[in-house]
C-alpha cells in the first residue's frame, strides 16, 4: 500500500484515491482494517509497528534511506540502506513494494 486505507470502509469498497493519498485519517486510526496495512507515504524516522499498520516510509526519495520489510511466516525483519544515488534508490523502492506484496500473498 502506498498511503493507506479509509478507516471503516471495506478494502474492496475503496478506490485508488485512498490507497494513494489518504494520510491523517488513516495514521490516527486505531481501527483494525481487516489486514495489517504496510505503507510508505508518510515519512517516519524508523519503521513503526502498530497493531493495524506498519510504516516503512523512511525517506528514500528525500534522504536516500530505503527500508525493506521482510515477512517470513510470523517473523518480521527490516533491512535498510542509505544511498546518495536517489534515482536508483527510488527504482528499488518500487521493487520492494512488489516483494512485500508477493510475500503477503504467499
Amino acid at each position: 500500500m502506498h498511503a493507506g486505507v479509509a478507516p471503516g470502509v471495506p478494502i474492496e469498497g475503496q478506490g485508488a484515491e485512498d490507497f494513494l493519498w489518504i494520510r491523517e485519517e488513516f495514521l490516527r486510526s486505531k481501527a483494525h482494517h481487516g489486514h495489517c496495512i504496510v505503507h510508505v507515504h508518510s515519512i517516519v524516522d524508523m519503521p513503526e509497528f502498530l497493531l493495524n499498520r506498519i510504516a516503512i516510509g523512511t525517506g528514500a526519495y528525500y534522504i536516500g534511506r530505503l527500508t525493506c520489510l521482510m515477512l517470513e511466516g510470523d517473523e518480521r525483519r527490516f533491512m535498510q540502506t542509505l544511498s546518495r544515488n536517489l534515482v536508483s534508490c527510488c527504482v528499488f523502492d518500487i521493487r520492494v513494494f512488489w516483494i512485500i506484496t508477493q510475500s503477503e500473498e504467499a
